[in-house]
């Protein structure tokens, strides 16, 4: 069921308001002037599989991130609070 869950998310990002002036050129990229559905079938693929690659290792950079925020909050929470309190004496 969370496949299913996770694949509907994504149908429903790819028809977002940001995506629908991409989609003329997504279609035409994918069947590039070929009517064999081979190449057209690679070619979603290979679309796929690096959007796949990149927001994979913008996940793990993200996580990577987040635990060691999470390891030193404290420190990150002083530095954020000295800064606030700096920017509000002197607005």
């Amino acid at each position: 069921m969370r496949y299913i869950i996770t694949f509907l998310e994504g149908v429903i990002s790819f028809i977002s308001p940001c995506m629908l002036p991409m989609l003329p050129i997504y279609i035409s990229y994918f069947a590039g002037g070929s009517d064999k559905r081979k190449h057209i079938f690679i070619r979603s693929l290979s679309f796929v599989a690096g959007f796949t690659l990149v927001f994979c290792a913008l996940g793990l950079l993200a996580g990577t991130i987040g635990f060691f925020l999470f390891e030193y909050r404290t420190v990150l929470n002083i530095a954020c609070g000295l800064i606030v309190k700096r920017s509000a004496d002197y607005g």
